[in-house]
């Protein structure tokens, strides 16, 4: 049975910039952890659950702010508001007719066309965008570079 006396990761005082396990290599994280691949002793384990206790995953809370929005009587007036805007600005383009501006409207099916642009178009972007974000912030390079470690396996041998 291993010396305790110097104190395992605390979870109370356990801040999520402190240690970083999922982004440290696979030696330094078993260091941390002070054990190795083959894991726990019998008695190591039986130590370490009178010290910590039993695991524990507690379910984080729901934003009260996006409740407050989704469940309010604003949220909702700003959406049907924003629904109106969008089908009034569709009739605007599709039925203006400003003579001494010489503009005219686009009609139904180019109405349409842009509509199902928009739909189609809007989530990929969305994603693309969000990914180039995140490999030009450099994250993603650290983490291939410096091999760290991220994995649900619990085996590291053949099967």
């Amino acid at each position: 049975m291993e010396d305790l006396d110097k104190p395992l990761l605390d979870p109370e005082n356990f801040t999520r910039d402190s240690i970083d396990l999922e982004r440290m290599p696979l030696e330094e994280v078993f260091e941390q952890l002070r054990t190795s691949q083959g894991g726990l002793s019998s008695a190591d384990a039986e130590l370490r659950l009178q010290l910590f206790g039993l695991n524990k995953l507690e379910e984080k809370p729901v934003s009260s702010m996006l409740s407050f929005f989704m469940n309010s009587t604003f949220f909702q007036i700003y959406a049907v508001s924003i629904t109106i805007r969008i089908v009034v600005a569709t009739l605007i383009a599709v039925y203006a007719h400003i003579s001494f501006a010489s503009i005219r409207g686009i009609g139904w099916g180019w109405a349409g066309v842009i509509w199902i642009y928009s739909l189609i178009f809007y989530i990929p972007l969305d994603i693309i965008k969000f990914t180039v974000r995140y490999a030009l912030s450099g994250e993603a390079w650290n983490l291939l570079f410096d091999r760290k470690v991220s994995t649900w396996q619990l085996l590291y041998s053949s099967p």
